[in-house]
């Protein structure tokens, strides 16, 4: 939640992608990640003792180890659940690397700085989201520069605060 709550803000403040679908992708980008624990899960030692082998990343060895990784998962789980196109992009652009769709770039950029933001708050963060790599080149093209993502990291924790706080009093999370 933390994700599509700062990329549907970041997305307000820029002009550059539609806040509601800035917040969608954000929010189900990473779907895949859900479907590889709950579907590959006995495989976790496997992965982790291949990112640590070769010192890269965890997609990298999430491939070497099943075939695949989550981020092909969530792109794949989105093309058929007929998401837009631009949050099939964020989802299969994950970390973005160039070349991107130029059609989805704005997009990528916003759920990518709002992942950022995520990892700055340390919410829902896996053993690999502390070392999150930031495009900082993309970053900038899109408007995303470091004063106004730090900017948003209050505004973020209210609202998901807010959010939260919602969702208790109406008895949906219980803890």
């Amino acid at each position: 939640m933390v994700k599509a709550v700062a990329a549907e803000r970041l997305a307000q403040l820029t002009g550059g992608v539609e806040p509601s679908l800035a917040y969608t992708a954000g929010l189900v980008h990473e779907i895949g990640k859900l479907a590889v624990a709950f579907t590959c899960g006995a495989s976790f030692e496997a992965i982790r003792a291949e990112q640590v082998r070769t010192g890269g990343g965890w997609l990298e060895a999430e491939k070497a180890v099943l075939g695949f990784n989550h981020a092909e998962v969530s792109a794949r789980l989105l093309t058929e659940w007929r998401f837009p196109a631009v949050c099939v992009a964020a989802a299969q652009h994950n970390p973005p690397v160039s070349p991107l769709p130029e059609d989805a770039a704005a997009m990528i950029a916003h759920v990518h700085a709002a992942t950022y933001v995520a990892s700055c708050l340390g919410v829902g963060q896996g053993e690999d989201g502390f070392l999150y790599a930031v495009n900082a080149e993309l970053l900038a093209t899109w408007g995303l520069k470091p004063t106004l993502i730090e900017g948003v990291l209050p505004e973020v924790v209210a609202r998901c605060t807010h959010l939260l706080r919602d969702r208790l009093n109406t008895g949906a999370i219980k803890l």
